[in-house]
């Protein structure tokens, strides 16, 4: 139902009531001394309005009005200084822990990657070697152990040197070279190189490993054993420090099909 102006809100607060079983008269004389009580208050009688002329009136039982304190909606404040300060360490937290986690995936990605290049670059490198030396007609090294030398036969249906036989003959020689300083230090082989002659009377070469070329410790880079075994041992270094210098050691043997039928033994690799 609606109110009288005398129930409305005032300015000291907001008051509800409870005005269930409570007559409309009760409710005015309420509204007109209401002042704020418990909601647990005791059941009492309000008395009867004024009675008409002549006429008898009984006491209504009602129940007295229930008015709750009003409480005013409070705006929320800001942040205080200590939460902003706090929120800002935990921030820092999360972007210091972000940025280490990148700095090492990229340290990690870097090293990988440099891995990777450097297994593929030797396995080309000795894959061509080996198959060089397969098809070559001598192989031979210098004192140092830096270069291996092949012998080809480039016609088979012609005795070039007159031995009898036209599968052996020495036409053109290849050449595969190691360039630089004998060291296993990564610093002093940093510009070491091997590279490929295809033929030992022309200037012409192919470079196979730019730089990086090293010595195994206590290995020659080319040793040849039983005349016709070439054993190859060599590593690659990565100059670069930020991915920790990666490196990649490779042993193989290559041995040459067309070999002296003295020399059909077996051989112990060292």
């Amino acid at each position: 139902m609606k109110l009288p102006d005398c129930c409305l809100p005032h300015s000291g607060g907001i008051y509800v009531f409870s005005v269930v079983g409570t007559s409309r008269c009760d409710v005015r004389a309420a509204c007109r001394g209401a002042t704020p009580s418990n909601a647990s208050a005791a059941r009492s009688h309000v008395p009867p309005a004024a009675t008409r002329a002549g006429t008898a009136q009984r006491a209504v039982p009602a129940i007295a009005l229930n008015i709750y304190g009003g409480l005013r909606l409070r705006a929320r404040a800001g942040f205080t200084l200590i939460e902003c300060m706090v929120s800002s360490a935990v921030l820092l937290l999360i972007v210091g822990g972000v940025m280490t986690f990148i700095n090492f995936a990229g340290v990690s990605a870097s090293g990988i990657t440099a891995q990777n290049v450097a297994s593929a670059q030797a396995g080309y490198a000795i894959e061509l070697i080996q198959n060089r030396t397969r098809f070559a007609t001598s192989i031979s090294n210098n004192a140092a152990g830096n270069s291996l030398t092949l012998g080809f036969d480039d016609n088979y249906t012609v005795d070039s040197d007159g031995d009898g036989k036209t599968y052996n003959d020495k036409n053109h020689f290849e050449r595969f070279s190691f360039l630089g300083v004998n060291s296993t230090n990564y610093a002093a082989c940093s510009s070491n190189r091997l590279v490929y002659l295809p033929n030992v009377s022309s200037a012409a070469s192919c470079v196979l490993l730019p730089n990086g070329v090293r010595n195994l410790p206590r290995y020659n880079i080319f040793t040849i054993t039983n005349q016709t075994i070439a054993i190859i041992r060599f590593g690659i270094v990565d100059r670069n420090a930020k991915d920790y210098y990666q490196a990649v050691e490779i042993q193989g043997t290559a041995v040459s099909l067309n070999r002296p039928a003295a020399t059909n033994v077996i051989s112990i690799l060292p």
